[in-house]
């Protein structure tokens, strides 16, 4: 199953099928030990499969920038004013970029915290229910990670709309999970004007289960 899972997504990665083994030795030799294709088949991806790319580009304008905030120390500045996870253990996935992760796990409270990005796309995800990863991470608790404006897991919709404003909550595949997107042209600093920021908030049973932060040109 695994096996199955990493060639998908080298498969999405690098334009066509590679199994791990072919990986690892295509990467190897420029990044060592921090090349990893379970881990690209591990990161959780919060949004739903059953919406579609529509839904996110008909996500409703915001005018805020909202951002995780780690009270353990705040990483460096990235992409587009996102900052990269604190302390993060860094690693390589994939081959096109090639797109790196820094990732954080506490698990206590089963919490994955990880930005990752190449070129012209970064995003920051906070995501609970998350299964061990397959590969050794930094550990550490996040419990007291929110957002800017004071947003936090476990939060409910209306705790979202008072930061950002009235926005649909949007049904996928998921049972019992909704989905509420935020668009924001980032136009400083310039000449970054055709950049967008996306923000993405995850409920299950009315409660915020996890954020992604994502900004893309």
């Amino acid at each position: 199953m695994l096996v199955a899972a990493v060639t998908v997504v080298l498969a999405v990665m690098t334009g066509s099928p590679c199994r791990a083994d072919e990986f690892m030795s295509l990467c190897r030799p420029y990044y060592g030990d921090a090349c990893s294709a379970a881990i690209g088949a591990w990161l959780p991806r919060v949004f739903d499969p059953g919406l579609k790319y529509e839904d996110l580009k008909s996500a409703t304008v915001t005018h805020v920038h909202d951002e995780l905030v780690d009270p353990a120390g705040q990483g460096v500045e990235t992409f587009r004013g996102q900052h990269e996870v604190y302390r993060g253990t860094r690693l390589v996935y994939g081959l096109a970029g090639p797109p790196k992760v820094r990732i954080v796990y506490d698990p206590a409270h089963r919490i994955a915290y990880f930005d990752e990005g190449c070129c012209s796309w970064h995003r920051v995800v906070f995501a609970s229910d998350a299964a061990p990863p397959p590969k050794s991470v930094a550990e550490r608790s996040l419990e007291g990670v929110h957002t800017l404006h004071g947003l936090r897991l476990g939060d409910s919709p209306h705790d979202v709309f008072a930061v950002f404003g009235e926005a649909p909550q949007r049904s996928g595949t998921v049972p019992g999970q909704t989905t509420i997107v935020y668009q924001r042209a980032i136009v400083e600093p310039k000449p970054y004007s055709s950049c967008v920021e996306y923000d993405t908030f995850i409920f299950r049973k009315e409660r915020l289960r996890a954020m992604e932060f994502n900004a893309s040109c």
